[in-house]
């Protein structure tokens, strides 16, 4: 019996070992610059009968894209974050260009978030600062030669001391059904696992004792993978009428 014990007590410090190392982690404070995509394709070849004009030239095929930009981050972009004053860019690589833009959301007015056309090919994001989950949500009409599944353009953003810019396609939040659920399942196989370790099975305390660690292994990388991915496809509130 004092054998079960001392791998119980491993498995169990182990596991909150590792939690408390995944928390002290995520909890620290720092930036990321983050963009998030939906495109659409408004008008291509297919439909000859279908003619579109911009400044008298007709337009093959034209695609549009909304783009957000925010901070995913915990702590606060300043302008001053800005390195040689190189805000973030949207660069549409050639043949494509840009062909109009529009602002159609921000945050708040305070951070002054604003998007320009430095070239044919590149638009380029302002602010004063972003708060954890500021930013702006603004939309791109754009030609291109041929209907491609990939997306034409590239984004930079760097920020003293932040993270690594992160962009990434829309695929829709988790409702709160999806989230409970999660919830449920984890707490589900925390106490089959927890219940095997502590209520062992007579003549196969052993067993029972694996099998049950097996079960917590697997319940923290599911909690782990799980609440990144919640996190990661979070946006902000003021531009969830625009994506969903």
């Amino acid at each position: 019996m004092s054998d079960t014990l001392t791998i119980l007590s491993i498995v169990l410090t182990a596991i909150f070992g590792l939690s408390g190392f995944f928390f002290y982690v995520k909890s620290g404070r720092f930036t990321l610059p983050t963009f998030v995509i939906t495109r659409t394709f408004l008008q291509t070849k297919a439909h000859p009968e279908v003619v579109i004009l911009f400044n008298q030239k007709k337009v093959e095929n034209l695609a549009g894209v909304r783009i957000l930009f925010f901070n995913a981050g915990t702590k606060e972009i300043r302008a001053a974050d800005i390195p040689n004053s190189s805000f973030p860019t949207v660069e549409f690589t050639s043949p494509s260009q840009i062909l109009s833009h529009s602002l159609l959301a921000s945050s708040c007015k305070e951070i002054n978030f604003k998007v320009n056309r430095l070239t044919d090919s590149t638009l380029q994001i302002t602010f004063d600062y972003l708060n954890p989950f500021d930013g702006g949500l603004f939309e791109v009409l754009y030609e291109i030669p041929n209907k491609s599944k990939t997306f034409p353009f590239a984004f930079k953003a760097k920020i003293i001391g932040g993270r690594k810019v992160a962009a990434r396609t829309y695929l829709g939040s988790f409702s709160r059904k999806d989230k409970i659920l999660f919830v449920l399942g984890v707490l589900i196989f925390l106490a089959l696992g927890m219940a095997l370790i502590i209520y062992p099975r007579t003549g196969r305390e052993f067993a029972s004792l694996i099998v049950g660690g097996i079960i917590l292994i697997f319940v923290f990388l599911l909690a782990y993978f799980g609440i990144t991915t919640i996190n990661e496809r979070r946006i902000p509130d003021f531009a969830k009428d625009f994506f969903e």
